[in-house]
């Protein structure tokens, strides 16, 4: 019972901190192509020093990149740890588990992703899904990374 409030809870802040954070964003990356757009923007910028305002929006794309990637992980590990503690199941019994129940996390390398390789891959995944980029930016960006990891 603590086991379900606790994975409810986790759920919970998370979909707040993405509600809270996606108000703040929605002026510039409320769609896919919102994002798309403004990672475009910061290759021009880091090429050509464009003015002030696109270095502002390329700091805050590569920032939205970043803090959407962290959350996902966090929340990833922490639910994984919740559900199978490595502190009473070996690892062999968490991955046998999880497998048992279907429980599915991003296959993302554990050295993790520098920012510019999540705007290639999310560059990359829009280019060959443009008819997806009217859904929203933290839809497009996960469609983005489950295509480029797969799940395990």
């Amino acid at each position: 019972m603590k086991r379900n409030i606790l994975i409810i809870t986790l759920v919970m802040v998370f979909v707040l901190i993405t509600f809270r954070s996606t108000v703040f964003a929605e002026k510039t990356l409320e769609t896919g192509y919102d994002l798309y757009y403004s990672i475009k923007l910061c290759d021009e910028v880091m090429d050509n020093r464009q003015s002030p305002e696109d270095f502002y929006a390329a700091t805050y794309t590569s920032g939205y990149l970043a803090g959407y990637l962290e959350g996902i992980v966090l929340l990833q590990s922490v639910l994984f740890e919740t559900m199978f503690p490595s502190n009473t199941l070996s690892e062999k019994q968490r991955e046998k588990l999880s497998k048992e129940i279907n429980f599915h996390r991003l296959n993302i390398p554990d050295t993790g992703l520098a920012g510019g390789q999540v705007m290639l891959i999310y560059k990359k995944w829009a280019e060959k899904n443009p008819e997806k980029l009217n859904e929203s930016a933290r839809v497009c960006l996960f469609g983005a990374l489950v295509e480029a990891y797969g799940w395990k």
